[in-house]
């Protein structure tokens, strides 16, 4: 069986129920789903999942254009079904408590109010599935974690990606947006990990059924993690030219190709930045990829010089040949576009509320 094969069906034989909306809880069910998971997606009549009718970049779609490419990528790999699983929903709330009680794991992002308004909170599922894992993706943490308290918010505190980025510092980084939702991914990953990791220990321990809160928060906080103990212990932040990820080192950084082709450098060990010093024939700079100050700007001039010799045509072979971690900065077009690595087809919005 090959690596891509073994991930595949990971989590073969779980059933998972997805009633999460937006991006960060479909995530979480896409992850499980392309580890094997059967998910099954979960919409409710009165709140229907706006990601379908909406595009993360772009004007917004026409009719004809739902559901959008976003909505189609998160739920691809999902059985989509809509019910009314709401307390008094009837034959809807019927079918919806037969799910639960043969599921695995359920994924929600509703606040707590809402949840035992819907009917879905821990205690109603557990009462259906007492076996069943359960996750909650939250802007903040849960009230009474410390953190919580410092931050004077919690898991019934509103909050977006751009939110969370902003409570953390992120924001103060750069002049603009970050052009993607961190947030949102990092605690998608979590999430994912968080349900493989209960459901095993449900399946092989016997444990009882687990309830998970993983906030945005906590997630971008933990990833920032390294970050933040460098800047607790020496007073500095990751801005431009200070860090390995802002261009602090020559073998680290972009530089420009005479097309104006935007080039990423890599060569971090000094076994690749020998390997590119050796392809550009500046060998007098072999050792010499980890300088900084003024030594540092001596090497940059000479390697962006050496660049915007040639054309990015000419240099791509031979760094290709080399292998020391230097690549062309691809569009958008170039990466996913055609004859890029793009694809996935567009997930079909159920007309039945059966299974």
């Amino acid at each position: 069986m090959s690596e891509s094969e073994c991930y595949s069906r990971l989590l073969d034989g779980r059933t998972v129920l997805d009633l999460s909306s937006l991006l960060p809880g479909p995530f979480v069910a896409t992850i499980l789903a392309s580890m094997g998971a059967s998910v099954v997606k979960v919409e409710h009549p009165s709140m229907p999942d706006s990601t379908a009718f909406s595009q993360f970049c772009g004007a917004p779609l026409k009719e004809e254009e739902v559901p959008s490419p976003g909505y189609s990528f998160l739920n691809r790999q999902k059985k989509i079904i809509r019910l009314e699983y709401s307390r008094g929903g009837g034959e809807d709330r019927r079918q919806f408590e037969k799910m639960v009680r043969e599921a695995h794991a359920c994924i929600l992002h509703f606040r707590s109010a809402t949840a035992e308004k819907l009917g879905v909170d821990d205690k109603s599922l557990h009462l259906l599935n007492p076996k069943l894992v359960i996750v909650k993706i939250t802007g903040y943490p849960e009230p009474g974690t410390a953190t919580a308290a410092s931050l004077g918010v919690s898991a019934t505190t509103a909050a977006h990606d751009l939110n969370i980025q902003a409570r953390l510092g992120l924001l103060s980084l750069t002049t603009q947006m970050i052009p993607l939702p961190v947030a949102d991914l990092f605690a998608a990953y979590e999430g994912a990990v968080a349900v493989a990791s209960a459901m095993d220990a449900v399946s092989r321990q016997g444990k009882s059924g687990i309830s998970i809160s993983v906030s945005m928060y906590g997630a971008l906080r933990r990833a920032m993690g390294c970050f933040v103990e460098e800047f607790k212990e020496r007073g500095e932040t990751p801005a431009k030219r200070n860090s390995l990820f802002t261009g602090q080192f020559p073998c680290y950084r972009i530089y420009e190709a005479k097309c104006g082709q935007r080039v990423a450098v890599g060569a971090l060990e000094p076994k690749f930045w020998s390997r590119l010093c050796k392809v550009m024939g500046l060998d007098e700079l072999d050792g010499r990829g980890l300088e900084t100050g003024s030594e540092g700007e001596e090497v940059v001039q000479k390697v962006s010089s050496r660049f915007r010799e040639r054309e990015w045509s000419e240099w791509g072979p031979l760094f290709k040949k080399a292998d020391c971690c230097v690549e062309a900065a691809l569009s958008f077009e170039e990466a996913f576009g055609k004859g890029g690595t793009g694809g996935g087809g567009k997930a079909r919005l159920a007309q039945s509320s059966r299974l």
